[in-house]
């Protein structure tokens, strides 16, 4: 391709004498002109198609470029849309100030800033955009442009929302899970309650018709002795308020879980002092095997004894079932670098393998008599991974059930 330019040449009167035609070959640049013509063919090509809603506006919020999916969204022909202000797509009272918006949110180190805003389509609804918007600066740092790439994510946040709502649902109806069986489980430790406080109040009132004898027949009763008897009392009385104590922790629910670090051995003498005279009336051996070397771990305490009650419960259901002369639990615990592990055994029947599978689930049972709800290994499954930890059935040395708990100290 020649560009000519005709130059013409005249004489002292300013006649044109003749004319000078100088010829440039401008093949190249009419080659890099439609390469550019067919880049922003493609450019523009490649934009329209984008189901994202892509905008760019001056500093004043003026539209100077827009996508086939902004005209879609919001209604309307390029024509008509470009020249008019982003703000036309605000609901009322929900526009931007441009006069501090590229000062305050687009600092030359920060150009990009992510955001959600309710937009009007073009049907009049009401939506909500999130938008990518990066800032253009000229060479001297300032903002000439912006750029926004958005997309509707209204039924995103409405399914969020529902997943949210449906959560605090599951997360309330496991509460009352836990606390029904909690309810259920009163009705087996008041027999085991029962049992463990009468022996103490039984030595207090021993002790104290010692004291009204002697008085009443005169004896004399040394300084020591009284003093002896008076501490014997304060014992007693402190052993049923641990008790007492244990007990109303184990039934009480609470709004906020404690973690603490707590040793693992002296929970399970917590619970075993409020159901070792249970076991001993129903001709069951405890036999426990405790770590002595065994270091704290963070676990709701409170929690975890439940899970004891929840297992040894259980345990005792099915030895009451066998004719076995010596019916016996274990319990051991075993510290290692990252993990406890408890197991609590029985020499019961075991656990058929058709059941294994199921039997965690919740409303699930094989004691057609008890009076329980089928809850307690539904819940004790459910506590335990909260800790982060697991509970299997696994074979044990000897022949029965054998739950294994396993607390993680980290995040396995």
């Amino acid at each position: 391709t020649i560009l000519l330019k005709y130059i013409p040449v005249k004489d002292e009167l300013g006649v044109v004498t003749h004319v000078i035609e100088v010829g440039s070959d401008i093949s190249k640049l009419a080659q890099t002109e439609q390469k550019l013509r067919e880049s922003d063919l493609k450019y523009r090509t490649v934009i329209d198609t984008q189901t994202e809603i892509i905008a760019r506006f001056l500093p004043d919020g003026t539209l100077t470029f827009i996508n086939n999916a902004f005209c879609d969204f919001f209604g309307g022909e390029e024509s008509g849309i470009i020249g008019l202000n982003i703000n036309n797509f605000f609901p009322g009272g929900e526009k931007i100030d441009f006069n501090v918006f590229s000062i305050n949110y687009y600092p030359p180190n920060l150009p990009v800033r992510y955001d959600q805003n309710r937009m009007v389509t073009g049907k009049g609804e009401i939506k909500i955009v999130e938008w990518i918007i990066k800032a253009l600066f000229s060479e001297d740092g300032v903002i000439t442009e912006f750029q926004s790439s958005g997309r509707d994510i209204t039924n995103k946040l409405a399914l969020q929302t529902k997943l949210d709502e449906t959560r605090k649902e599951n997360e309330l109806h496991e509460k009352m899970l836990m606390r029904a069986e909690r309810l259920s489980s009163l009705g087996t430790l008041s027999s085991a309650i029962a049992h463990e406080i009468r022996q103490p109040l039984n030595a207090i009132k021993i002790l104290a018709d010692s004291v009204i004898f002697w008085e009443k027949e005169n004896c004399q009763i040394s300084h020591d002795d009284l003093l002896e008897n008076f501490y014997k009392i304060s014992q007693n009385v402190e052993r049923i308020d641990n008790i007492i104590q244990n007990m109303s922790k184990m039934i009480k629910p609470k709004d906020k879980i404690d973690i603490t670090p707590i040793n693992v051995n002296k929970s399970i003498e917590n619970v075993i002092s409020i159901m070792g005279q249970k076991l001993k009336n129903h001709s069951i051996t405890l036999e426990l095997n405790l770590d002595s070397k065994i270091r704290p771990i963070k676990i709701a305490e409170v929690e975890f004894q439940q899970v004891l009650v929840n297992i040894i419960t259980n345990a005792l259901n099915i030895l009451d079932t066998i004719l076995n002369p010596y019916k016996k639990i274990s319990i051991t615990t075993i510290d290692s670098d990252n993990m406890i592990s408890i197991r609590i055994a029985d020499n019961g029947p075991g656990v058929a393998d058709d059941i294994r599978e199921k039997i965690f689930d919740p409303f699930f049972t094989t004691n057609v008599k008890s009076d329980g709800m089928g809850l307690g290994l539904y819940i004790v499954n459910m506590i335990i991974k909260s800790f982060n930890g697991s509970v299997d059935i696994i074979a044990g040395d000897e022949p029965g059930a054998c739950f294994e708990i396993k607390l993680y100290r980290r995040q396995k």
